[in-house]
């Protein structure tokens, strides 16, 4: 995991590598007490699961460390499990939202600002993808990120002439995954270049494959 100190609740909550919501649970409305809960609650089990294993991790411990009442989370949460559901779902119902505004046709300075896009998207999330990646929680997160970064290449790329087909499906697998590699080592190594600079980075990178 990345070698930096472990962010107080406040700042993983509003800081750098912070959770926060970008898409809002049609179940809460517009109440931004109860999604302030549901990010402290949620903030402070991705803090958790950086000092134990997820198995061992009670709602005791999650309200502690959020500073809530003990019967608070139940009124969000079925248990910890549903917490990780529900952070992993709002991830890839944004990411799916962005990967559908993906401008496939358009020129390199457009698919540029969508970069821009994807990695503010990733670090944004990123403790909760920090964890995820790199202390393997959850395995089949990593194949779903995989699908949905080769359904948007796949979309990018258009679908050809059927006798390259095969071909095609390789250049996809490779693009893809480099781009996921790409994403996955800046949230890995702390963030620490800025979206426009990892946007601009890959549209180079991408061009030299096109």
């Amino acid at each position: 995991m990345p070698d930096y100190q472990v962010p107080s609740l406040e700042s993983a909550i509003s800081g750098p590598l912070n959770f926060d919501p970008i898409c809002p649970d049609e179940n809460i409305g517009t109440d931004r007490r109860i999604r302030k809960t549901r990010q402290r609650l949620q903030a402070a089990l991705l803090l958790l699961m950086k000092e134990e294993p997820l198995s061992q991790i009670t709602m005791r411990e999650v309200c502690r460390r959020a500073d809530v009442g003990r019967s608070t989370p139940y009124s969000h949460f079925r248990d910890v499990e549903d917490i990780l559901d529900q952070l992993e779902a709002t991830f890839f119902q944004a990411l799916s939202q962005l990967l559908d505004a993906y401008p496939a046709h358009a020129d390199m300075e457009e698919k540029a600002q969508w970069f821009v896009q994807l990695f503010i998207l990733a670090r944004r999330h990123g403790l909760y993808l920090d964890l995820l990646l790199a202390c393997h929680v959850r395995p089949e997160f990593l194949g779903r990120c995989t699908q949905v970064c080769d359904a948007c290449i796949a979309r990018s790329l258009g679908a050809g002439r059927p006798e390259e087909a095969g071909r095609a499906s390789w250049r996809v697998t490779f693009i893809s995954g480099a781009l996921f590699a790409l994403v996955r080592q800046w949230v890995l190594s702390g963030c620490k270049e800025t979206p426009e600079q990892m946007a601009q980075l890959t549209v180079e990178l991408l061009q030299t494959v096109a």
